[in-house]
């Protein structure tokens, strides 16, 4: 994860967590070392992004918040659509 006011970058080697997601057709979990730690459902919606410009495919969670998505080769990657927002990226195992 990267970014925020701070710019800062975190990694599993650096905070000792590993962090997976779970995501099904409505939902996603989040396990922090196995453990269930965020749950929400979700929504799949175009909409204006303030990241990148234009019209993209974003993730709408239940509590408004919303990520735009990109997958590469075996990852995924969400960047929280907000000014000094969070870039995740997650690796499929």
């Amino acid at each position: 994860s990267s970014g925020g006011i701070a710019g800062s970058t975190t990694t599993p080697t650096s905070t000792g967590n590993t962090i997976s997601v779970v995501i099904s057709t409505n939902s996603l979990k989040q396990f922090t070392n196995g453990n269930l730690t965020f749950e929400t459902n979700y929504t799949i919606e175009v909409r204006k992004s303030e990241i990148f410009g234009g019209q993209r495919e974003m993730i709408i969670y239940e509590n408004g918040f919303k990520q735009s998505f990109e997958r590469k080769g075996n990852k995924l990657i969400l960047y929280g659509e907000c000014n000094d927002c969070f870039q995740s990226e997650y690796e499929k195992g």
